[in-house]
């Protein structure tokens, strides 16, 4: 696992903030429902399968986070 670190100046953070903001919602936001008073259970249930890509590396993921806090 790398331990480099960049520093990043503001304007850089908020760029790729804005860079990775999703542009077009497929659905209405679950949370602002709710704050409209709607709640919208269809948005959260049932939730949605991962892909065997996304579960493989969310597996490996956990995998290394638990190792690192084991030798912690």
């Amino acid at each position: 696992m790398s331990t480099d670190q960049r520093n990043v100046d503001e304007h850089e953070a908020r760029q790729v903030a804005e860079e990775a903001r999703e542009t077009r919602r497929r659905q209405p936001s679950f949370g602002k429902q709710l704050f409209l008073g709607d709640f919208r259970l269809d948005l959260i249930h049932p939730h949605p399968r991962p892909s065997e890509d996304s579960s493989r590396r969310g597996e490996q993921f956990c995998a290394r986070l638990r190792e690192f806090c084991a030798g912690q």
